[in-house]
């Protein structure tokens, strides 16, 4: 297996409220930056864990998440983030690129009235836009040309009938990794989105139309598929056991058992060997994603 990659959910708050969203655990209290380097010493610690992806929430909003990348990277570990992009600016940019191999972008769609209808945007009903995202990744590349930008799309009920694949290469956006993932269905007592998945057909439908806007007619059971002009494009219908998350409140947690996300072990007091030997986790999917 290759060394693996650990996902912080360093908090639950988020200026939008996403229709899909994945991303609702248990409430917590927000952890102290203190607490969150203990859990990265312990995954390090585990010889298990060589890099490190922040996400939330909208994880621009916890405050120290820049001491946080800052502390992994001496450690020798690599750092992404996954962002809803709403709360970077040049000064953001400018200070804190250096610190990230990848920065990701949550991007269902580049039509206003859509993302309104999924609840990416704020209070307002202010969008992250075509003009505003070209905007932020020429900035991006400008402050550190080598670092790659990925846009994680998520299929549902909502946008399954765009083609956001003609509007990336019409503009030429300098997007390194593509992931389109199909909407996973989660409900509990405060939280449901059955009513907008999609079926086997959609999703494929929706891959095939936006592969096809690269030239790549021949869709196959394979996950990562690359184009001509260098962008990888990972196709992920189905997301559990795949991904290694730690929640808002420090545990590790499975999205295996049923819709919802079952504790592992608390990463701040146990040993995180010790959590990876209980989870089901998939690594001959885990490594599709990234083979050649």
């Amino acid at each position: 297996m290759k060394k693996l990659k650990v996902n912080l959910h360093l908090i639950e708050a988020c200026n939008y409220r996403c229709r899909h969203c994945f991303a609702h655990f248990d409430k917590h209290n927000v952890l102290t930056p203190e607490t969150w380097i203990n859990i990265i010493d312990n995954a390090v610690a585990s010889g298990m864990v060589t890099s490190f992806n922040f996400a939330g929430g909208e994880p621009l909003l916890y405050p120290h998440l820049t001491s946080l990348a800052e502390y992994a990277n001496s450690l020798g570990c690599k750092c992404s983030v996954i962002t809803n992009g709403s709360c970077i600016d040049e000064e953001w940019i400018k200070n804190n690129v250096s610190l990230f191999t990848t920065i990701g972008f949550s991007l269902d769609s580049f039509f206003p009235d859509t993302l309104r209808k999924i609840g990416r945007c704020d209070t307002n009903g202010r969008v992250l836009d075509l003009d505003r995202i070209k905007e932020i990744f020429t900035l991006i590349k400008k402050y550190n040309p080598s670092i790659k930008i990925k846009v994680n799309t998520v299929v549902s009920a909502i946008n399954k009938d765009e083609t956001p694949g003609e509007l990336i290469r019409k503009h030429d956006l300098p997007v390194d990794r593509w992931k389109i993932l199909r909407m996973s269905p989660f409900e509990n007592d405060r939280f449901s989105n059955k009513d907008i998945t999609v079926t086997d057909e959609e999703y494929t439908e929706y891959i095939t139309r936006n592969l096809s806007a690269f030239g790549i007619n021949t869709i196959s059971e394979k996950v990562l598929y690359n184009t001509d002009a260098g962008m990888e494009i990972v196709c992920e219908s189905n997301l559990n056991g795949t991904y290694i998350m730690i929640d808002a409140g420090g545990y590790l947690v499975d999205d295996t058992k049923n819709s919802n996300y079952v504790r592992v072990i608390n990463c701040a007091d146990t040993p995180f060997s010790d959590g990876i030997s209980k989870l089901t986790f998939d690594s001959e999917i885990y490594e599709a994603r990234y083979k050649k």
